[in-house]
């Protein structure tokens, strides 16, 4: 089933500008440097979004075979550890960006968009242990994700949860987790019940 919030032509200016390429370069034909991964990054994310392969081929410009080839290629580079994780970023963004609509930037408090609203986690991505936090995470606007201000953050943090549970983010943030791939269920589990409850 077709996510309905999913814009493709978002997902295509960003990848493009992840791989330094221009979306001009991303439609034509050739397969010098960047395109074909970001092609195949593309055709990946547009299949889980739920667009069929003939959907892709037509909007993209290329061959359903090709569609085939790129869906492919992403899905053996990605072990079940790594997909797991992306689906939970995925599954994060969607909850944060859907439940912080109605606040606005956590930063800065403009207006958002789905569409266009990030997800910007207070303790970096890296940390493990918080990444998946949906308190640790709060929708941004491009502008302050980009940004990476903490003290604007931090800030912020107090304003809507605070001091206590922005300390505490802080100090799990500060350790090191290791999750194992049941221990990644758990968690998108209860990312599920969480999104069904918004």
């Amino acid at each position: 089933m077709k996510n309905p919030d999913f814009d493709f032509m978002k997902l295509i200016e960003i990848t493009c500008k992840d791989f330094g390429i221009t979306t001009d370069e991303f439609f034509t034909k050739f397969r010098y440097g960047n395109l074909p991964l970001a092609r195949q990054v593309v055709c990946y994310l547009m299949k889980r979004n739920g667009y069929k392969n003939y959907e892709i081929a037509y909007i993209l410009q290329i061959k359903p075979s090709s569609v085939s080839k790129n869906i492919q290629s992403v899905s053996i580079l990605m072990n079940k550890r790594q997909r797991l994780e992306k689906e939970l970023d995925t599954l994060l963004s969607s909850i944060v960006r859907r439940r912080d609509l109605k606040y606005g930037c956590i930063t800065c408090g403009r207006a958002l968009i789905y569409e266009t609203a990030t997800a910007g986690h207070f303790m970096k991505r890296a940390n493990r242990c918080t990444r998946w936090s949906v308190v640790n995470v709060n929708a941004q606007c491009w502008n302050c994700n980009s940004e990476d201000d903490y003290k604007k953050y931090y800030d912020a943090m107090i304003r809507r949860y605070g001091k206590e549970i922005t300390h505490r983010i802080i100090l799990l943030g500060n350790q090191e987790c290791k999750y194992s791939l049941n221990d990644l269920r758990e968690i998108h589990d209860q990312l599920i019940q969480i999104k069904n409850q918004l």
